[in-house]
């Protein structure tokens, strides 16, 4: 709400010292449409930068869709008044009514095409949006050449900011962070200009709106624009409603996910998605291998037999990353019988690095069979403060002290992770909660 006032706020200022500026720079125009252009430039230029970098969106169409939308607006109204006009006076309304309705159809069309011309961008500094703002105070106060340069550095600023990307860990590393989505899981690996996010949590109910308000911020807070994969373990809304955002807001190159029971049609319902933006959907399968930055995805577990117990949770799909020597275990919501599984297919696993706890430490995870055969340097847990589960188990984390295995969890730390280089294990955080 605070943002949204500072925003009006600012907007209004603009308004006030930017548009006599503004109105003799756009001298060609008609005298009529000097004035209103003036104003809604003002107004923009002063909300933009703020809007980026709270909302982390980019209107370009907004530019001129503001301008225009004054006469047009007006041009309904006035249709709008005829049509009553006519119908309280007992006059035929054909004309005016099909005025109005041709009107409105051809600014629901222009709205529907420069609906595209709006994007996510990557978080900005505090401080670069505060110079954007004492750039328009310049333009403001001064005149001549010094307005010109004001100007100039605010259009190239304002659009390096807009199209900027942020490279992940040095090619020769790679990161894994725990990111805090609550009583859920979203993991993102990264390297260089490459990105993979494995489940993207959200709320019980399944609400897609989820994505938007909580896990695109944290994916453009860290310079992500753009990811070489989507994968969602299994269909359950804590791992999956937070996808419908990125499918539709960020460049996706593929969607994977398992090929269990698709429970609520989760999976089906982000298949469509992912189609109607172009999106490759892949299913994958135990056994199933995939290439990601320089190192290799190995599906140990995916979908499989059901099980009376836990059945939706047990069919997750299980990862197994491996670059240069380094092992990351990713376990989805899988339980002991599906940990059973995979010591049975390989009883004597290498150690890993880094384990992704299963089912954010419920106590029908974890086994310490399972754990101790994998032997992980560290753990990542996640899950919500104060759940309603109870999550982590008392169990499981006892389980990690006894094995002396460092847990890391989201409850505790909120975002956390490892920068992964070929001699060191680094811990990150960006702040407790």
């Amino acid at each position: 709400m605070a943002v949204r006032f500072w925003i009006t706020y600012a907007a209004s200022l603009a308004i006030a010292a930017l548009t006599a500026p503004i109105a003799s720079a756009l001298s060609f125009l008609p005298g009529r449409l000097r004035m209103p252009v003036a104003v809604t430039f003002a107004a923009q230029l002063a909300a933009a930068p703020l809007v980026l970098w709270r909302f982390n969106a980019v209107s370009a169409a907004a530019w001129v869709v503001a301008p225009a939308g004054l006469p047009v607006a007006a041009a309904l109204m006035l249709l709008g008044f005829a049509v009553l006009g006519a119908a309280a006076a007992g006059l035929p309304a054909a004309v005016p009514g099909a005025l109005f309705g041709a009107l409105f159809r051809a600014v629901s069309a222009a709205a529907s095409v420069l609906k595209g011309a709006a994007f996510p961008a990557v978080t900005p500094p505090l401080g670069a949006v505060l110079l954007l703002l004492a750039l328009l105070a310049v333009i403001a106060r001064t005149a001549g050449r010094r307005r010109a340069v004001a100007a100039a550095g605010y259009v190239a600023i304002f659009l390096f900011l807009a199209l900027r990307g942020v490279r992940g860990p040095d090619p020769s590393s790679f990161s894994l962070e725990a990111l805090d989505v609550g009583q859920g899981d979203a993991f993102l690996l990264r390297s260089a200009d490459s990105a993979f996010l494995i489940d993207g949590g959200g709320g019980f109910s399944g609400a897609e709106d989820f994505g938007r308000a909580r896990l695109l911020p944290k994916l453009l807070d860290r310079g992500v624009r753009s990811l070489d994969g989507v994968l969602l373990s299994h269909p359950h809304p804590d791992h999956g409603a937070g996808l419908f955002a990125v499918l539709r807001d960020l460049r996706v190159r593929a969607f994977l996910h398992g090929d269990g029971e698709d429970e609520g049609g989760l999976f089906a319902r982000l298949d469509a998605e992912a189609s109607g933006a172009g999106i490759p959907v892949r299913v994958l399968k135990t056994g199933d291998r995939l290439a990601w930055a320089g190192g290799e995805f190995s599906v140990l577990r995916s979908g499989g037999r059901p099980f009376k117990r836990d059945p939706i949770n047990n069919e997750s799909v299980v990862l197994l990353y491996v670059r240069g020597g380094r092992r990351v275990l990713l376990t989805g919501d899988a339980g002991t019988p599906a940990e059973s599984e995979i010591l049975e297919a390989d009883p004597s696993p290498a150690r890993v690095d880094i384990l992704k706890v299963g089912h954010h430490g419920s106590r029908t995870s974890s086994g310490a069979g399972f754990v101790a055969a994998f032997a992980p340097r560290a753990a990542l847990l996640s899950c919500g403060r104060r759940n309603r589960f109870h999550h982590p188990s008392p169990e499981t984390v006892a389980t990690f002290r006894r094995l002396r295995i460092p847990l890391f969890r989201t409850d505790l730390r909120s975002d956390v992770g490892f920068l992964v280089t070929p001699g060191h294990l680094l811990l990150r955080e960006r702040g407790r909660p």
